[in-house]
Order: C-alpha cells, then structure tokens, then sequence
C-alpha cells in the first residue's frame, strides 16, 4: 500500500509548529500504517507513537483503549477489518493541521481508501489530536467517521452557539 498526500495543495502550516506537526504525521505516522497494511509489520509500531491511555471514536463506537495491549488490538482489529476490502493504498486529498500551542494540535485528514486499479473502496475524515509527550509526538485521541464529502470543512463544521437550541 503506499500513502500519498499533496500537502502543497492544503495552503496550510505556514507556522513552524504546524510543519512541524505536519511533517511528524505524514513523515512518521503515515509510513508505519503502510507496512501495517502490507503485513511487514504488525498493529503495535503504530501503537508505539500513540499515549494511552486514548478515545478511539469511530461514529459507531467509542473505545478507550487503557493500554498498549489494548490500543495494539484494536488497531490490528482495524487493519484486519480492511483487508477484505481490497484496500490497496490511501491518498490524502485534504488535510489541515492546527497547533494549539507548542506541545499541542490536531491533524485532520480526508482519507480516500483505494484498491488496486484506483477504484475508491471507502472515504473516511480523521480527526487526531496529536501531544508532545517527553519529547515525542502522540497520538492521544481519534476521531475517525465514513463520509461522502470532499473536503474537510464540509465534514467538521461547527454550529454556532447560537444556532443550538
């Protein structure tokens, strides 16, 4: 499986915290779902750059996984789940990055599952809350949903305050 992104198109992480949050997610997260996906390595090198305990939200369900075993569990569950599919590679045709402060952001991307002859099998927004925790960056939290949108901000759109009621 190989994972594209076209990060230039985003017109984001101008900041260099953002980059830098950025680059740690696509440069090192990114690769390590690759070799999950194409079975040279197993669910726990993806664990090994989350904090546990972590919320795993997938719409349907909300999981805290308390620790390693548990997070490397459930993300070999995830893997296995869609392998049947014929997912072949991901591209990213969205993303954004927001830092809240040094030690702190979110990375959210449009993940667009593919098989082998490029058909989409599945579209999925994530949502992954990413912290600097002794010096490396996690992943603390999840959030991921299916949809059939094209861009991020048409799948995370606030509501106004003032609107709910």
């Amino acid at each position: 499986m190989t994972v594209q992104a076209d990060r230039h198109e985003t017109g984001m992480a101008d900041d260099h915290r953002e980059a830098e949050m950025l680059r740690w997610f696509f440069d090192e997260m990114l690769p390590r779902w690759d070799a999950a996906f194409a079975g040279s390595v197993g669910p726990q090198v993806i664990a090994d750059l989350c904090a546990t305990p972590m919320i795993v939200d997938t719409c349907d369900s909300l999981v805290r996984a308390r620790d390693h075993a548990d997070l490397t569990c459930l993300l070999g569950t995830l893997i296995e789940s869609l392998r049947p599919a014929g997912v072949d590679h991901v591209l990213a045709p969205d993303c954004c990055v927001t830092a809240y402060g040094d030690l702190a952001g979110a990375v959210d991307v449009m993940w667009s599952l593919r098989a082998a002859d490029g058909a989409e099998v599945l579209r999925l927004a994530g949502r992954y809350d990413i912290a600097r925790l002794d010096g490396e960056w996690r992943v603390t939290a999840a959030h991921v949903r299916p949809t059939d949108e094209t861009t991020l901000d048409r799948v995370w759109t606030p509501t106004p305050a003032h609107e709910i009621g």
